[in-house]
């Protein structure tokens, strides 16, 4: 029977270069899943935001996994700040503060869960119909 899930994860200290990392191995598991267009730039920026928020309000190191199954792509961004997010409705010209709403703007869902050592926050895409292949060992291989 095929394996209809695959998982890919990383570990970063944080910092500035973070987010990169998370959006280049993000990135690169999406385009090994057969997934493509706004899509992608949509998990993609939900990966910056979801990675800078963990580096600015929690502690390192940083945790992304990556799920995709034939329905869904479900990332998830660990931290070890046991604070929950809110969403933030600050000034629209403003820099800063606009993450987690963009994160509800362009996801399915989200949401956060807390644990000893700190918190998930999550975010689910729907996979479009036409793409993507289903996960498989080549998916398997990349990371999980």
């Amino acid at each position: 029977m095929m394996d209809t899930r695959a998982l890919v994860r990383m570990e970063s200290p944080g910092g500035a270069q973070a987010a990169g990392e998370a959006r280049r191995t993000v990135g690169a598991a999406l385009s090994d899943w057969g997934l493509t267009g706004e899509f992608v730039d949509d998990v993609l920026l939900a990966t910056s935001e979801l990675v800078t928020n963990a580096v600015e309000h929690g502690s390192a190191p940083i945790r992304l996994e990556l799920e995709h199954t034939p329905a869904r792509i479900t990332l998830r961004v660990h931290d070890h700040s046991l604070e929950s997010p809110e969403l933030s409705f600050s000034d629209p010209l403003g820099e800063r503060s606009r993450g987690l709403l963009i994160v509800a703007a362009i996801s399915k869902n989200w949401g956060f869960a807390t644990e000893d050592a700190g918190k998930w926050v999550w975010a689910e895409f729907g996979v479009p119909k036409q793409a993507g292949s289903t996960p498989g060992a080549e998916a398997g291989a990349a990371g999980g």
